[in-house]
């Protein structure tokens, strides 16, 4: 008799599962923790092939400020003069120096004479004063503990004196009103005196709206730092928000007094400066373009409504033929 051959088995589909999972996970371990092959910087792998950094990859930051600063003189830049008529904004000592020298400045510009924003304690601290001698006033105890509350500072208020407080919010949205419809000295002469204290930076603000070019780089990029770009500071664009801000109340005031050409002058350097943040390659810088534009339409809006434009036309020409 022949013996008889035993039978084979059959693999079981759970096997072979198995199986390619074992090998799929293998590959993946050798490709995360095998060796790498050096990456070639060509245009094959990435746009930008120069400036490489030690690594010998793309150098983005330094390609950034390359970009951004190719044809921008201390003559032509609008960063220049912004900066000195707000200097030093939000941006921190330790980086007063590298912007400076980024920017071709000779020296750090003075404090002395920056603008003081529209939305600065002192100038809340004045309406809201100049409010107090024109309306009835509270009792002695109660602007006694208003004086000190404002020697504490207006961010420290006590939320027991809710007359204070109500204060602050009312010179706030006086500021408001200021910067979103005409207006005269005789109605809030504390704004009035702070344009007028503040003439020599605001005008430097329309000057440097009227330059072509606009270069203000981030500090993070200036040191040798190895950071993300995620994380860079921003400073100069709440700079530009405040600068808007002032050139828009401005502009309110001078269409309120019937000074139409001027009350142009301001809402134009406005919507220039929309155009200059627009320079800025970050979408945060995009976004704050596109919120400046839009107050120097809403103000446009207002000028054509309120603004003796036949007036302003007639001079146009009458200076038009002057040239010719």
């Amino acid at each position: 008799m022949s013996e008889s051959k035993p039978p084979r088995r059959k693999l079981s589909v759970l096997s072979i599962l198995v199986g390619v999972s074992l090998l799929c996970l293998g590959w993946f371990c050798y490709q995360l923790f095998g060796p790498n092959p050096s990456i070639i910087v060509s245009r094959e792998t990435t746009f930008i092939t120069q400036p490489l950094d030690a690594d010998g990859l793309p150098d983005y930051g330094a390609y950034l400020l390359r970009q951004a600063s190719e044809g921008v003189t201390p003559d032509n830049n609008a960063a220049v003069l912004i900066w000195q008529a707000m200097w030093p904004g939000e941006l921190q000592q330790e980086y007063w120096l590298p912007l400076c020298d980024a920017l071709g400045m000779a020296a750090v510009p003075s404090q002395l004479e920056r603008l003081v924003a529209p939305y600065d304690t002192t100038v809340r601290q004045q309406i809201t004063l100049e409010l107090l001698a024109r309306y009835p006033k509270p009792t002695l105890d109660d602007e006694a503990v208003y004086e000190q509350d404002y020697a504490r500072g207006a961010d420290r208020l006590s939320d027991e004196n809710w007359q204070t407080r109500l204060r602050d919010e009312t010179a706030g949205a006086l500021i408001d009103e200021a910067m979103s419809r005409p207006w005269t000295t005789e109605q809030i002469p504390a704004i009035a005196k702070w344009i007028k204290s503040n003439q020599k930076p605001l005008d430097l603000l329309v000057e440097a709206a009227a330059r072509p070019c606009y270069f203000s780089p981030s500090p993070n990029m200036l040191d040798d730092s190895d950071r993300l770009l995620i994380t860079m500071l921003l400073p100069d664009l709440q700079m530009m928000r405040t600068a808007l801000r002032a050139l828009q109340v401005r502009s309110m005031w001078q269409l309120g007094e019937g000074r139409t050409a001027r009350a142009w002058q301001d809402l134009l350097a406005c919507h220039r400066l929309a155009r200059l943040t627009a320079k800025n390659d970050t979408l945060v810088g995009q976004l704050v373009a596109i919120a400046i534009e839009g107050v120097a339409c809403n103000g446009t809006n207002l000028f054509l409504h309120h603004g003796n434009l036949a007036l302003l036309v007639t001079g146009a020409v009458m200076k038009w033929q002057v040239i010719c």
